[in-house]
């Protein structure tokens, strides 16, 4: 039987290179050779726990692994819109098309999606993956396999602009500078917002982002945001708030300081099931909250963003590491969060 290399995880903290079994190619699949893949929250959120939350608890071996980029090295029968050679970005969630999500076009919501990493699916980190081929987005030759793979976390960016309606004129807050964050702020930027204000508790986040474009930038930890907002929007709010950093004090944030009729887009996932926010001022300004689950149709614009040369992405990715070396890489994200933006495991 033929093998390759993969990193699994067998449980907290424990992740093991080993020996798996090459994946077989469907009719309508691509083999693609993994070059690069984005270490996200999530793969650290479950190398540290061995789960994530109530809703995704594992209970056997699990590859992890989702924003990836590759060559195809080999492709299905029926498959006709790729070649072995082509370079190629993955959306990662494999949907069934017939459900009432996918067929109103909400496939993200899709309740028999097969997502990369999440348990008990296939991951990425390793050195080839099979996926269909709808899923498969050409990269250009000039895009690095490690800027490619971005394309998943920026389409959370984009989604979550879409949803707070961002575009030429509107003012736009992001809580968090952290990877989604920063993609939200570029993706901002891509729709036409040049108001943009970016809040974190770290300095150096903060001044990445006013490289990216934020107009304003908050250090919470040593200003009030309501206070620092008001004077920015003589005391009327921002009519977009983006919300990436996933604690209950910017959840709660958010209503404070979105203006009347404005929109909230939720991203960052709290440690707490439930957060208090006041009901009371939602009602009163008449504020639209949206969740922000993954995205949909979002990765042509995404490559578009990544290759457009107006943005320098190399200034995201703070570490690289090789396959081998997946739980040095883990260990890295999980240890200095205060200055890691985007670490990305690499296949020679």
């Amino acid at each position: 039987m033929e093998t390759m290399k993969a990193a699994v995880l067998h449980g907290k903290k424990d992740i093991r290179i080993e020996d798996v079994p090459m994946p077989n190619v469907g009719k309508n699949d691509a083999l693609i050779q993994i070059k690069a893949v984005g270490i996200c929250g999530s793969d650290v959120h479950y190398y540290e726990h061995f789960g994530m939350g109530d809703s995704y608890k594992l209970t056997e071996p699990q590859i992890l692994g989702h924003e990836a980029s590759g060559e195809i090295v080999a492709i299905g029968e029926d498959v006709v819109d790729f070649k072995i050679g082509d370079r190629v970005t993955i959306e990662p969630g494999e949907t069934c098309f017939q459900c009432p999500q996918c067929k109103s076009g909400h496939y993200n919501l899709c309740k028999n999606v097969h997502f990369l990493s999440t348990p008990f699916e296939k991951g990425a980190f390793a050195q080839y993956l099979v996926m269909p081929t709808y899923l498969l987005f050409k990269i250009p030759n000039e895009l690095s396999y490690e800027i490619a793979c971005m394309a998943e976390p920026l389409s959370v960016g984009i989604h979550a602009c879409r949803l707070a309606q961002v575009m030429v004129g509107k003012s736009v807050l992001i809580l968090g500078a952290g990877p989604i964050g920063l993609l939200s702020l570029i993706a901002a930027r891509a729709y036409g917002a040049t108001n943009i204000i970016v809040a974190d508790i770290q300095d150096y986040k903060l001044e990445l982002a006013k490289k990216y474009g934020a107009k304003h930038i908050i250090n919470s930890s040593k200003n009030n945001i309501m206070e620092e907002i008001n004077k920015l929007t003589d005391n009327i709010g921002v009519d977009c708030c983006i919300e990436t950093a996933g604690s209950s004090i910017t959840h709660k944030q958010t209503v404070q300081v979105t203006r009347a009729g404005g929109i909230i887009s939720l991203v960052g996932i709290t440690k707490e099931m439930e957060v208090p926010i006041s009901t009371f001022d939602i009602i009163d300004k008449e504020i639209t909250i949206k969740g922000v689950f993954r995205y949909t149709n979002t990765y042509k614009t995404a490559i578009e963003i990544l290759n457009s040369g107006i943005i320098d992405f190399n200034q995201m990715i703070t570490a690289k590491y090789p396959l081998d070396m997946v739980k040095d890489a883990l260990e890295c994200s999980l240890n200095n969060k205060e200055t890691m933006v985007k670490t990305i495991v690499v296949n020679a």
